[in-house]
Formats: C-alpha cells, structure tokens, sequence
C-alpha cells in the first residue's frame, strides 16, 4: 500500500516500505501490547516487587533487584494464537550469598510463600518449573523468575531453581536483553532511512513535517518485528501440538544471530529462514540437534529439550521448512490473492483478512488527504476562488477569496456599527446572486439568518449549517447535521460557531459582503476539518493560541 505523492516515500529515499512490510507490520503492531496493557503490566510487576521487597522473613536482607526479561524486556510480545493472555517474564534477583546458602527449592518456595500472603494473589497462584505463575485473567499472566547472583564478580549471571532436576541453573536475563537490543539496533544512517520510509507512509506525521527522533513504539526495529511474526507463525502452525512448539526463546537467539541490518521486515525474516536452515549438521544421512547457547551466558542452553526429545527439534524444523516454503511462493508470486491466502494460512486468516481491511482503508484515506491538501494548504491564503455552489476552486470563479487567519477559544466581544434598515435585504440578495438556490432566508429581530447545505468537494462530507447575521457584525456560523466539539485546534468558539477569521485582522462594517468574505470561508474551513479528521494536523493560516 504505498501512497501516491504527496504522502509516497520521498524522492531519493533508499528505502520504502512496501505493501508487504506494511501489512507485517500492521500484523506485528496487532499483536504487541498496546501502550494501556503495557503501562498496566508495568504497575502489577512494580507492585509485585513492592510486595516481595517488604518480606520481613526472606526477601528483605537479600533482594538486589525486580526486572523484566524476555519479550518485555526487548519489545517483542506477541499474543498468543486464540488466546488472550500475554506471556509476560520477571525476575526477581537475589544476592550471591543467597545462592551459596540455600537449597534452590528452598528458595522457590519463599517466593510461592510471599506471594500466597497477599490477598490479591494467593488464588492467582501457580508453580511452574523455573518460575512462579500470576494469572490475570483476560490480561496476561506473569511469570516471575527467582534467581541468585552467580558470582560476586558478575552481577548479571544468575542461577535460577530447576523443579525437573532440583537444582540451580544459569541464566542471564539482563545480559541476554543487552545482547538482543545490541543485535536489533541500526546504524544511524540505517535507522534515518527507516524512519524517513515509516514518515512517508504516516499521513500525521507527514502532515506534520516533523520527523520523529526515534523509532516509534508502534513501529519497532525490524528485528524485534521478524521475532513476533516467527513467534505469531510458530503459534498458527503448532495450534494442535502446542506441547510441541518451539521455545520463544530459540527463537528469538536464532534470529537475532542471522540477523544483518536488513530494513524490510520481510527480508529480515527470509534472511533468517535461511540461516536457520543451514544450521543443522548431517551426520550419517540423519540431521542432528544443535545447540542454542545463551549469548549471555554460554552454560545455559536454550535447546537441551531438543537433545531429550527427539521429536521437539523435529517439529522445529518441520516448522522453518514449511515457513521457508510460504515465504518461497510469497517471492516467487506476483498474484495477490494467492499471496494473502499463503500469508492467512501461516499467520490466521482472521486476523489477517481485518489487516488487509484496515490497510484498504488506509489507503483510501491516504488518497483522499492527497486531493483534499492543496486546497487545506491554500485556505486563508486568499489564492482560492469560490463556485456558485460553493465550492472552493484554483479556477476563474464568481467570487475569489479574502485572506484570513483562523482562530478559536474564546470568541472575541463584538459590537454592531450604525446600518440602515435594509442592510439584511442587501445582503441576502448578494447571496441570492453569488449562490443561487443554495440558502433559505429568514429575518427576524434585525437577524438575516441563512441555512443551507454545502459540499466542498468530493471528497468531503456535505454539511447542513446555519448563519446568523446582525448588521455590522461578523456572522455567527454553526454545523447543524454534525457533532463537532469545540477546540482550539479545530479553530471553534467555545460555543459551536466557525472561526473563519481573526476579528483584529478585519474591520467589520455594514457593508462587507457576507457572500464575498464569510460564505467561502467557511468553505475553506470544511476542507481544513475533513483533512484534520484525517491527518490531525490543521493546514491554512491561522493564529496560535
């Protein structure tokens, strides 16, 4: 889906995201923690590790730390397939005497009986075989991890209870995290690139013409995207084995050590696939296990299971050959549809089918923001020119006009200057002239009041709208089919009327044209509203309050 001008990728960019990246992502993003759930996530751990740190018994004298590992750590949680509960992995870190004096179930149990102590939690409760389990339910669940320093000297290797061998074993949460961010940050000219291709495809951002600093949260490094889209894959194709499915954590160390730089998430993945593949040695006709060290800390291997059961390494490579044949017929094809039906068979055709939707509907607001911009842009400028159905045109027209700057909040006190009593009839019949059959007319209490309907463009909605004009004064204009809530960047008075200019800028007598001066206006102000619903950025002249 990329959008035409002026919102494509710029001239000269080396790099654009395509519709397949696009959708990838969008499918990455789907899956994330959305900013509420993570700030949430982030309260329930902290507060967790308020309650262990203030274990009189226990965890007072030899708790160091409470940190987050795993995906949380690094940015790559993905939901879980039909599911809706996130995996989410903590660690709460003893000191290294801790370790040397107390047996590893020993310490387990401390952390299950601190957590039991509390009311919240005692029924959320479970033991698993390296960590103590929170449920929350419909949220996510928590993992927590008890872990010991394993020498005075490193701080960040741990030895964590084992319930299978009741034993210590190694680990290094901080230190694998590091290695990954390491792995998955790009080069500044890299990141300017990416960040230049996301800003293209942005309309707010583009709109706003400022780029961000950083990548955004929604966007992530195409490393940390390729990981969530493996774990989204592995979860669709062992839905029906799951005891069978490949730890995130194999994973996550696999592709992070084929991982080169690549900016398309598409070609980060393929990458991997490959890499992946040759990884296997083939003794004697027959492909064997290998091992997936901790970068961090090579005395933990992340694929031991593979070397106790068989059948585990084989349903992991089952698995990357039947990813890398997708990802073959995805390169080879140039069929869309066969495309995305290869890309719902692998990632859930639900999902995909809505992502697909959003991206359809993208576009077509991508496109209708691109014909609504000049005339946003030219809004105020005095550049334009209005139709006789009041229409906003850069063509010879029966009315060209005035400039304004548009401004809001609190509407400035107005007073009426002297006017004749026919003032109202003059002006309704400019209006009759300029836009025939567009407004009804009433007077009343020396009011003209006028309603119609207007359209700007095509591409707008049409709006029934109500003015009210008293001699000498500028028009009050008010939306009557649309529920439209006052702001400032949206350039409304506090009380629902347009500001379609800055009343110092203008005097206001009797005489000035409510059919010349107001009635384009407030075509301009239609077409700025439509493009802000869009891009959230107002475009035309204006007045910063």
């Amino acid at each position: 889906m990329i959008p035409a001008t002026p919102f494509a990728t710029p001239s000269g960019s080396e790099f654009q995201i395509s519709d397949l990246d696009d959708l990838l992502n969008r499918l990455g993003e789907s899956l994330q923690l959305d900013p509420t759930r993570r700030r949430l996530a982030e309260e329930r751990y902290k507060t967790v590790a308020d309650w262990v740190e203030r274990d009189e018994m226990f965890f007072k004298t030899a708790l160091l730390n409470v940190y987050p590992q795993g995906s949380f750590r690094i940015r790559t949680t993905a939901k879980p397939y039909k599911r809706n509960e996130f995996d989410l992995d903590f660690v709460v870190h003893l000191d290294f005497l801790t370790g040397k004096n107390y047996d590893p179930m020993k310490v387990l149990d401390q952390l299950e009986r601190r957590l039991r102590e509390n009311e919240t939690y005692k029924g959320m409760v479970e033991r698993k075989n390296r960590c103590i389990r929170i449920t929350y339910a419909n949220d996510f669940h928590m993992d927590i991890m008890v872990g010991c320093q394993e020498t005075y000297y490193e701080p960040n290797r741990i030895i964590v209870p084992d319930c299978k061998t009741k034993d210590w074993t190694a680990s290094n949460p901080i230190g694998y995290g590091d290695w990954f961010t390491a792995k998955a940050k790009l080069a500044p000219e890299r990141q300017e690139l990416l960040l230049k291709a996301f800003d293209a495809r942005n309309m707010q951002i583009r709109a706003s013409e400022n780029l961000p600093a950083e990548l955004p949260y929604e966007l992530k490094a195409p490393l940390e995207r390729a990981v969530q889209i493996l774990k989204r894959g592995r979860d669709v194709y062992f839905y029906d084995q799951e005891e069978l499915a490949t730890a995130s954590i194999i994973l996550t160390t696999l592709a992070a050590e084929a991982y080169s730089g690549e900016l398309s998430v598409f070609e980060a993945i393929n990458h991997i696939i490959s890499y992946i593949e040759q990884k296997p040695r083939n003794l004697f006709g027959r492909i064997e296990p290998f091992s997936v060290p901790n970068p961090a800390n090579p005395k933990e291997n992340f694929s031991e299971k593979w070397f106790e059961d068989r059948k585990l390494f084989d349903a992991f490579l089952g698995f990357i050959r039947n990813l890398k044949r997708i990802w073959d017929s995805i390169k080879a094809s140039t069929n869309l549809t066969l495309r995305e039906s290869l890309l719902e068979g692998a990632f859930g055709e639900t999902r995909i089918k809505r992502l697909l939707a959003e991206q359809r509907d993208y576009r077509f607001k991508v496109e209708k923001a691109n014909r609504l911009m000049p005339f946003a842009q030219a809004a105020g400028l005095g550049t334009l020119g209005t139709t006789s159905t009041v229409k906003p045109t850069f063509e010879p027209a029966p009315v060209q006009n005035q400039p304004a700057r548009r401004f809001g909040g609190k509407a400035f006190p107005l007073h009426s200057t002297q006017f004749s009593a026919g003032t109202n009839y003059l002006q309704q019949r400019w209006i009759e002239q300029t836009y025939p059959g567009v407004f009804a007319f009433t007077v009343r209490n020396s009011t003209l009041t006028c309603k119609g309907k207007i359209r700007p463009t095509s591409d707008c909605e049409e709006y029934s709208l109500t003015i009210q004009y008293v001699p000498g004064i500028p028009p009050q204009v008010f939306i009557n089919s649309h529920r439209i809530k006052p702001g400032n960047d949206i350039h409304m008075y506090n009380n629902g009327a347009l500001c379609l200019h800055y009343p110092p800028d203008i005097k206001w007598t009797h005489r000035t044209s409510v059919a010349a001066y107001t009635i384009p206006w407030i075509a301009e102000w239609l077409v700025c509203y439509e493009f802000w619903k869009l891009t959230g950025k107002w475009e035309g002249e204006e007045v910063k309050h």
